[in-house]
């Protein structure tokens, strides 16, 4: 395909490929859970709980009543387990549709806020939990709704976060949540009324002090709930890197915020070795609109290569995609992206090859995913076809 007819495409489909959400200027996207096993997971990190401050946050929709008695959960290192000293603190609903959060200490004391009596199905809402010790504030909506007193840190257990539902002591999830979540924020320090009040109708930099696990849920797609915060604390939909009846879904969110996608590059699907290993892809330069992205093919037997750059990456004219290439003489290979441009890229006599291509000024194309996966010249692979696959990525246009 020609480049100009790529260019021509690529602006056709602003409202998203196949099994995505394209995450538009606004709130983006939000992940919605089934109530019935869905839920996400992050490892455990020291910064996320052991502290005597700390702030929670999130929006909410909340569509059924919980089941149980223990109620819905949002954020959650929280075991539930026979002695507290498993549990750090729990941000849930209560079947009556209450807001309320139990926290556990360093020194063993248990304490349990509960919002008012409003019921709050059925609406988008923001909660935050608030803690300088010794005081605990919650909020609904920004405003200070119940508070409490915890003499010591906030306890610090080897517990993952588990967001969308609460977890046993085995940390299998319990309890699971009806509804949509969106903008999940963690930071260690407290933050005032004031902070929360002006920053929950707007999406953060991931750079500001205190903060340390920042879940947009913009992705729009995929197993990974990026933490676009300082740490890295990525989580799994549905505890897995695999697709399972366990993951939300990517809707677009109907919080309250003003936000446009995040610039990213992330690996989605692994290649297939030849002479040298596997061949990877990175981003120099991550894809941003009036600026010229740079991507790095490396580990090339012969520094060049030939990258596919698809609008899919889960049909193409070939057929349902991941494609097994065993046809075309790459046993052990798959195709993983639609193959709409073919680039031949080339290195500096090293084995790196660069692509740089120029995603136009146009206010439409933030949130846009297109993928890549370079088809790896080499001759010592010891197939017929002389060449392996390099890794796949996706990339997500940001403003």
């Amino acid at each position: 395909m020609r480049l100009s007819r790529f260019l021509l495409a690529f602006a056709s489909i602003l409202l998203g490929t196949p099994g995505s959400v394209v995450a538009q200027a606004g709130a983006g996207s939000a992940l919605r859970f089934d109530g019935v096993d869905d839920f996400i997971r992050a490892p455990d990190h020291p910064l996320l709980d052991g502290t005597s401050q700390l702030t929670l946050e999130c929006w909410f929709l909340m569509t059924q009543p919980a089941p149980t008695s223990e109620g819905e959960g949002l954020i959650n290192k929280f075991r539930h387990y026979t002695t507290n000293a498993d549990d750090a603190y729990s941000l849930r609903i209560w079947q009556s549709g209450q807001v309320f959060c139990q926290v556990v200490g360093a020194n063993g004391t248990y304490v349990t806020l509960v919002g008012p009596n409003s019921n709050v199905i059925g609406q988008w809402h923001h909660v935050a939990l608030a803690f300088q010790q010794p005081s605990l504030t919650l909020y609904l909506d920004g405003v200070s709704v119940a508070t409490a007193w915890l003499g010591s840190p906030i306890n610090a257990v080897a517990a993952p976060l588990t967001i969308g539902s609460l977890a046993l002591g085995n940390d299998q999830p319990w309890t699971f949540f009806f509804g949509e979540i969106d903008e999940v924020r963690i930071w260690n320090v407290a933050r005032s009324q004031a902070q929360i009040v002006g920053a929950m109708n707007a999406c953060l930099t991931g750079t500001e002090a205190g903060l340390v696990a920042y879940h947009r849920f913009d992705a729009g797609w995929g197993q990974i709930a990026v933490d676009s915060g300082p740490n890295g604390i990525d989580a799994t939909l549905g505890g897995s890197t695999l697709a399972t009846n366990a993951d939300p879904s990517w809707v677009l969110s109907g919080a309250s915020i003003s936000c446009g996608p995040i610039a990213s590059y992330t690996t989605f699907g692994p290649g297939c070795a030849g002479s040298l290993g596997t061949s990877s892809l990175t981003a120099v330069v991550l894809p941003r609109i009036g600026q010229t992205m740079t991507v790095n093919v490396n580990n090339l037997p012969q520094a060049a290569a030939l990258l596919l750059v698809g609008l899919s990456n889960s049909t193409s004219s070939f057929g349902t995609l991941p494609l097994q290439l065993s046809a075309f003489g790459m046993p052990g290979c798959s195709g993983r992206v639609s193959p709409d441009l073919a680039v031949l890229v080339f290195g500096a006599g090293t084995a790196t090859a660069v692509f740089n291509f120029a995603i136009p000024n146009n206010q439409g194309l933030p949130g846009l995913h297109f993928y890549h996966q370079a088809l790896v010249f080499d001759v010592l692979a010891g197939n017929a076809a002389g060449a392996v696959m390099s890794d796949a990525a996706v990339a997500i246009i940001g403003p």
